[in-house]
């Protein structure tokens, strides 16, 4: 065996052309290759610091867009709230309003009720006013009954008459009692 054929066996052993090619890579281009690598790793980093900035932008207008979608939501149901106050204002209203006429009639009743109570109270003092001057007319006519009462039967002013009272002169009821106290009549 000769050193060729040993170094052929090497080299097969080892990985053939592809050694030779590595061999030769890294006698000649051993500045190429450490660039090449500094510039891989170079752009690797700056991939990865794209995919963070990406995935920053990404993240960042996701949460805006999660927010927008919040916001809305938010305006969505500030919306609705001032739809039911709303609602509930007018019912509010139309509650006050009922309560204003509920209050204008029960106002107008009260009038009314006490304007008749008091032209009841007028009317039952009137009735009553009339009932002392009826008792008292009653008193002062029973009164003068007696004052110018005839015991007599043949008295023409006699009361109650009877069937033995004679008929009156023309004389008024004050003329015949002047002259019974003078003596005058016979009765």
């Amino acid at each position: 065996m000769t050193w060729y054929e040993i170094t052929i066996g090497c080299v097969t052993a080892v990985g053939g052309f592809e050694f030779i090619k590595w061999l030769w890579s890294m006698i000649f281009n051993r500045k190429n290759n450490s660039r090449i690598e500094n510039t891989k790793a170079t752009n690797a980093e700056i991939e990865v610091e794209k995919n963070k900035t990406t995935a920053a932008v990404e993240a960042k207008e996701a949460a805006e867009d999660a927010h927008a979608k919040q916001c809305k939501q938010f305006e969505e149901r500030i919306g609705d709230l001032h739809k039911s106050l709303d609602t509930v204002n007018g019912q509010l209203d139309y509650y006050i309003q009922r309560d204003i006429e509920k209050e204008k009639r029960f106002d107008e009743q009260t009038a009314l009720f006490r304007k008749e109570k008091s032209e009841r109270l007028a009317l039952e003092k009137e009735k009553a006013e009339m009932e002392v001057m009826y008792i008292k007319r009653i008193a002062q006519l029973e009164l003068e009954l007696e004052k110018k009462r005839c015991d007599f039967l043949k008295c023409p002013y006699r009361q109650p008459p009877t069937a033995h009272t004679p008929q009156r002169d023309n004389k008024t009821i004050d003329e015949y009692f002047k002259e019974k106290e003078d003596g005058k009549t016979d009765c």
